[in-house]
């Protein structure tokens, strides 16, 4: 099956008639409510009497991780502590908006979760990329 012949399809499925007003409910749903683990995800789905929709989970789940990180600089771990997603998701997420220019590794230092030393501070926010000020204090710069 073509490319052209497999989005044919998920339009027909998801984004006509009735089925477009479900898809808008579910992804209200979806905005509004936790993270769900990939078994959850189908569940909800189901329960709005559509396939599952992969797609709408993951756009969502990416969006949060943009945003947290827009208003704030911090690690992975921070993100997870804050939003509820898995941290393996988060680091496919850094992935995603590295690749596109969108997130940038800011400096390093202890994590504010894990209290682990020399981890990555993440900010979607071009305008906070160049602001040590934002970033937690490191002692060894006291030493020069």
């Amino acid at each position: 099956m073509n490319t052209t012949e497999t989005q044919s399809l998920y339009n027909k499925s998801y984004n006509t008639g009735k089925d477009t007003n479900k898809v808008s409910k579910l992804s209200e749903f979806i905005e509004k409510n936790r993270y769900f683990e990939p078994l959850e995800q189908i569940e909800v789905c189901n329960s709005f009497d559509l396939h599952y929709m992969k797609n709408l989970f993951r756009d969502e789940y990416r969006k949060r991780f943009y945003n947290y990180l827009f208003n704030n600089v911090t690690t992975c771990a921070d993100v997870e502590k804050n939003t509820s997603i898995p941290h393996k998701y988060l680091t496919e997420c850094k992935k995603y908006y590295e690749d596109k220019n969108l997130l940038k590794v800011v400096g390093f230092g202890v994590c504010p979760v894990t209290k682990s030393r020399n981890v990555q501070y993440l900010c979607t926010n071009p305008n906070k990329w160049n602001n040590t000020d934002l970033l937690p204090i490191n002692n060894q710069l006291k030493m020069f």
